[in-house]
């Protein structure tokens, strides 16, 4: 099925929102091996006065002294930098943290996390010296439904099944969260990311065959053990041009004897010679430890490794 591009066919009617909108053909439909096509995508236009006025207003600053607030002015070599939190329409919890006084357009990355607003990821960066950016961290996921590509039993006796929500949580994404996010910047970003850990980094990935809102992903020891991604995603093209792909993996986390987990590193391989095998620029990172070792810091060198393409 052909997609169109986010950069392309932009309505006179969607500029006086502050936003360039090109939907498809309406509610996501799914191609003929499965994977839901046809999203809407969204990219920012030129900010106005007012918009630039709610870094102050209905945006409230959040330097209050809450956990992980200031941990990065503590870092040296990075001065000062702003954190704003409100929640979305959707009832999830946007962290936007971005440096001072910066005035040309940065990168910016959109990290979908299970527990805190990003500021540990945040803080580790900056102690990897990473170039400067706006991290835009979403929490207040329903995780196993909102991230999960398509329905899929638990992975433990008595678990939480994969309810296959994440279609409907892509389109909010990209309807709701990027736009109010990117109103919010005193420029429009140079480009825009999605990173993620576990199944969000499955997320990551997937969205890339979803919209072409995103140019590059990394995808933290990510859930590429899924069932059917790997096949489906072999069978369709990517929405748009992604540029760069980061993936890691843990040595230790094919040592489990979750049948469903234990050939991730298999898995993971194999999407890095897919990805590789469509000229997309990709690395594989393996790391010490199992799937819990240094969590922040492993998608933190994910993100780094984006930002210096």
């Amino acid at each position: 099925m052909r997609r169109a591009s986010a950069n392309a066919a932009i309505t006179a009617a969607a500029r006086t929102k502050g936003l360039r909108r090109l939907k498809g053909p309406g509610a996501p439909t799914h191609g003929p091996n499965g994977l839901p096509m046809g999203l809407p995508r969204v990219i920012p236009q030129s900010l106005t006065p007012a918009s630039v006025r709610k870094l102050t207003g209905d945006a409230a600053l959040c330097d209050n002294g809450r956990r992980n607030a200031g941990r990065a002015r503590e870092i040296s070599g990075w001065a000062m930098h702003k954190r704003l939190c409100r929640p979305t329409a959707g009832n999830k919890q946007l962290t936007l943290r971005m440096p001072e006084g910066t005035v040309e357009p940065l990168p910016i990355i959109y990290l979908n996390v299970f527990q805190g607003d990003g500021g540990d990821v945040w803080a580790a960066c900056r102690e990897l010296d990473c170039p400067p950016f706006v991290l835009a961290a979403i929490g207040g996921l329903d995780w196993n439904r909102e991230l999960s590509p398509w329905e899929c039993d638990a992975t433990v006796r008595d678990g939480e099944p994969f309810a296959g929500g994440a279609s409907a949580y892509l389109a909010e994404l990209i309807e709701q969260i990027v736009p109010d996010v990117e109103t919010l910047l005193p420029r429009p970003p140079a480009w825009r990311g999605i990173a993620g850990y576990s199944l969000a980094g499955l997320f990551a990935l997937w969205s890339l065959w979803q919209t072409d809102a995103f140019d590059r992903a990394a995808s933290a020891s990510g859930s590429l053990w899924f069932p059917r991604f790997l096949e489906r995603a072999a069978a369709e093209p990517f929405a748009g041009s992604p540029r760069d792909v980061y993936l890691s993996l843990g040595k230790k986390e094919t040592k489990t004897p979750n049948r469903m987990m234990r050939h991730v590193l298999e898995d993971t391989r194999a999407m890095e010679e897919l990805l590789r095998g469509r000229g997309i620029d990709t690395t594989l990172e393996l790391n010490p430890g199992n799937h819990f070792s240094e969590t922040d810091r492993r998608m933190a060198r994910g993100i780094k490794w984006l930002l210096g393409r």
